[in-house]
Order: C-alpha cells, then structure tokens, then sequence
C-alpha cells in the first residue's frame, strides 16, 4: 500500500472533500471519537426539522409548519442516513441551509445576500460536485426575480452569486493544481461514475462495467495503474477519468437505443417506489431494525402528494385562493427548477438512494402543503373540489407505487455487507453463514466469495478458504486481492505451486506490478 498512498500524495482529491472536511472537522472537535459524528448528524437532523419549519412558514404560512417538521423529523431514512458515515445528511443541511439564504435574498435583494448564498452553494458543490448543474436556474431566478430591470444582460447580482462559488471552490482546486499539477476543479471521479453508468454492463445502478470490474474508491490507483500499462505510460488520476468518460461517451454515442433506454430505465428507479441500493440495501435494513421498520417513510405516496402540491403551487384559480402568495410562486418554481436539474445531473452516472433522498424534504413541503389545502377543503365542506384534489392524489399514488423497472433489493449483497460487519467484529462464524446466505442466492456472486475466503482465512481454515477464492477468481477477471490470497494458500502445497505461480502472475498483471504484497 505503501506506493498507492505515494501516489495518492501527487493526485488531485479523487472524491469529493467537503463531507471529508466535515468528518475532519468533528472528529477534531471531539478527539477521534467514534460517536461523535453520528451525534453530530442526529443534531442536523434537527436541524434539518427546523429549516424545513422555516422554510414552510415563508412559502405556505404557519398552518401546518409544524406538520412539514415532523415529517422531516421521523421520515425513516433520514435518521438512517443520520447514524452512517454517509454525505446524505451533510448534503440535505446544505440544500436546505440554500435554501433559506436564497429566500433570505429574495427578502433583502443585497449584494451581500447573494454572496452568502453562492458561499453555501460552493460548499454544496465541494460536497457532490454535479450540484453545479443547478446554478443554471439558480442564477436565472437571480437574475429574473430577485434583481430584475433593464440593467446590463450579466446583472451584478448573479456575477456575486457566481464569484462567491468559484471564490469557495477555489481552495479545493488549488489544492488539486498543488499536488498533482493539473486543473481538477474539485474531484477526479467524474469519469469512473459516468462509465459505469455508460456501458455495456451497466444495468443503471450498479457501480461496476468490464474496465473496472465490481470496484470501489480504493481500488482506483491499481485501476490508474492498470489502465496505463494498457496505454503504455503511467496515467494520473485525472488522466484516468478522462480516459474513462471518453469511453463511456464513445458507448453513447454508438449504442443511441440503449443508452437511452438506460437514461429511461434511470428515470424509474430514480423517482420509483425503492429505495435503490448502492453501498448499502436501505430497504432491507430498514426491514431487519425495529426502530426503523416502524416509523413512517413511504416515497409514492409522498411522490404522489408532492405532485398534487406542486400543481397547487402553480396554479391560479379565480374560484379558490392561491395555495402560496404571489411572491412566494416564483420562489416554489425555483424549489422545482433546483429538484429537476438535481436529478437530471445524476441522469448521466448511476441511481442510489442516497442521491434523491436530499431532495425528501423539499418534496415534503409541496405534500404537507396538498394535505393542509385537502383538509381545509374538508373543514369548509367544498367536497366537489376536496374531491378531485384526493382522486388526483390517489390515481397519482397508485402510479408512482407501480414498480416498472422491476427493480429489487439486492438480497445477496445485503448479506455481504452483514458478513463485512461481522468480519471487523471478529465473529468470523457469523460472516461465514452471510455469505453462504449470500451465495446460495446468487452463486455468481463474486464478492460473496471473496469475503467468504477471507472469513474462512481468518479462522485459519485453509482447505475452504482455497476453494471461496477459486470461485471468487473464476466469477471475477479483476479480483486481485484473491488471486494473491489463494497464491499464499497454495504455495506451501509443492503439488499446486504451478497454480500458485499463475495466480499470483495474474494478480501482478491486474495490478500492473505496483503492489508489493
């Protein structure tokens, strides 16, 4: 490891660093503790409770604010979030915290109100950098509705908002130029997530394809290794995700169909009734806490509920009045805007759970509102009308519950992932039994495999131990760690050194001679 932390030393940030300098920053505050940023989050939480309080008030009055609170406040999959060292609840306060300061400009108008605003969205952006996407509408409505007139067509207060971004951002980027002397605005992993999301693999979710294997973010330095002994030159981080989102535009460009049935099938699985695993299976987690299983968190129906409140946002009627002030409109068109260009920069790269869940709670201002308008409806006995809004909301309901992707929890990776847990607590015996679980449902599975032959190696187990890597091997072409493993196990058996020799031959290949293990 030794040479990949050297090269991680002259390489640009490779994911991005604003949920690291959170983590950097707590556990300083609070001297490495292992609770402490889990503390920490459950009071942004809180916090998040309160701003969504706040944020309703502006846009709907006080009647049912403390409605949309609650509802941030117990929805299941924010306290889940909460208790993982996850940017989801980072990035939720950052969206939220912009939220209120671009309502605060709106209020004000001050040069000073939009340099605070493009502050709080460059920490957003050094946090998930395609959040960038949303400065396009975020500036226009500058522009538009917070300093309109006849002045110059780049109005002085979206160049603010712009150089308090690009001013924030500046650190990060510098700190990339320093260290690896080349331009990386903020993070060099654009182009390993828009290839596994763009290739013939892909099947929208899941972060692997043909060049990379079943990868994560540490593997990226053997993959840069690797990948540059193909070229015939060593290639840097950046030059990596280059190289990878030209692939990845190549397939696109050459397969049109799919790559737009893909975009499609994303759609779905985006705004669908799952929760789309990626690094965890949120939904089976849920089902196996008994905390989690019972609060509430239902997303087709605050789907459904969100639509119905964002059609009353908008709409105007002479018979019935406005569900949010004139002035307060432009404001929830811009909420809109922000949601639907938040989503349409993740279209290129793969779906997870985690990526729409900070979208929850700007979602659940528009369906508290539904709710509020329905029942005041009731309560002045208007039942034609109340009507029609509860049977908009319940055919609405039925579709977004309608699974049409088809998509499942991954049941067997979800094992995997208990048996990593029960690895690192030294209960060996228990990972063994999740990874059979595993592999009994998905035999191909590699990682379940490769986790079983580090269990069974761990209890110093070597016959089964040798066969898990064999598997492991044979499912998985860029497995290294088990190639070399399985290497070990066979050397000391003179019949199997010729196996030993081939195993080990590949894994130096894989890894293109740059690990010394």
């Amino acid at each position: 490891m030794a040479i990949a932390w050297k090269q991680y030393e002259k390489a640009p940030y490779f994911r991005p660093p604003g949920y690291i300098y959170f983590l950097s920053g707590v556990y300083r505050a609070f001297d490495g503790s292992y609770a402490a940023p889990r503390l920490v989050q459950f009071g942004l939480g809180l916090v998040n409770a309160f701003l969504a309080w706040w944020l309703y008030r502006r846009m709907f009055g006080a009647r049912y604010s403390l409605l949309a609170a609650a509802s941030v406040a117990l929805y299941w999959i924010f306290i889940y979030y909460e208790g993982t060292l996850y940017e989801t609840t980072w990035l939720t306060f950052l969206l939220l915290l912009l939220t209120a300061a671009l309502h605060h400009l709106h209020r004000v108008k001050t040069l000073a109100a939009a340099s605070l605003a493009g502050v709080v969205f460059a920490a957003g952006a050094v946090t998930r950098p395609n959040l960038l996407l949303c400065g396009l509408p975020i500036a226009g409505w500058i522009w538009i509705a917070v300093f309109p007139g006849t002045g110059p067509r780049w109005h002085k207060g979206v160049l603010v908002f712009l150089g308090a971004t690009l001013l924030a951002i500046a650190p990060v980027t510098l700190r990339n130029v320093v260290k690896s002397g080349e331009f990386v605005l903020v993070s060099a992993n654009a182009g390993i997530n828009l290839y596994a999301g763009n290739n013939e693999k892909s099947d929208g979710h899941t972060p692997g394809g043909p060049l990379i294997g079943f990868w994560d973010c540490f593997g990226y330095p053997k993959l840069c290794a690797r990948l540059g002994q193909q070229a015939g030159r060593p290639l840097t981080y950046s030059e990596t995700s280059s190289y990878l989102a030209r692939e990845a535009l190549r397939y696109a460009v050459h397969h049109p169909r799919r790559t737009l049935a893909l975009a499609w099938k994303k759609t779905l699985l985006f705004w669908g009734p799952r929760e789309v695993g990626n690094e965890e299976e949120e939904e089976l987690e849920r089902t196996d806490s008994r905390v989690l299983a019972r609060l509430p968190g239902r997303f087709p129906a605050v789907m459904a509920l969100f639509c119905v409140g964002a059609i009353m946002c908008l709409r105007r009627s002479r018979k019935e009045p406005d569900l949010c002030a004139p002035e307060q409109r432009s404001f929830g068109l811009l909420i809109l805007l922000v949601i639907l260009f938040y989503f349409l920069s993740h279209l290129p790269f793969i779906v997870a759970a985690r990526y729409r869940t900070p979208l929850i709670p700007f979602q659940l201002l528009f369906a508290v509102a539904a709710v509020g308008r329905m029942l005041d409806l009731l309560r002045s006995r208007r039942w034609r009308t109340a009507s029609a809004w509860l049977a908009a909301t319940g055919v609405l309901g039925i579709a977004c519950s309608a699974n049409f992707d088809g998509y499942e929890p991954n049941r067997p990776a979800w094992h995997t992932q208990r048996a990593t847990r029960f690895g690192r607590l030294g209960q060996f015996d228990a990972a063994i039994a999740e990874c059979r679980a595993a592999t009994v449902l998905a035999p191909g599975f590699p990682e379940a495999w490769r986790l079983l032959g580090h269990a069974y190696l761990s209890q110093e187990n070597p016959e089964p131990a040798i066969e898990s890597y064999r598997q492991a091997c044979r499912l998985d072409p860029l497995d290294s760690a088990s190639r070399n493993n399985l290497a070990c196990l066979l050397m000391d058996r003179p019949e199997h050194l010729s196996e030993a020799t081939t195993w080990a031959a590949e894994a130096c290949r894989i890894t293109a001679d740059l690990d010394p293990n």
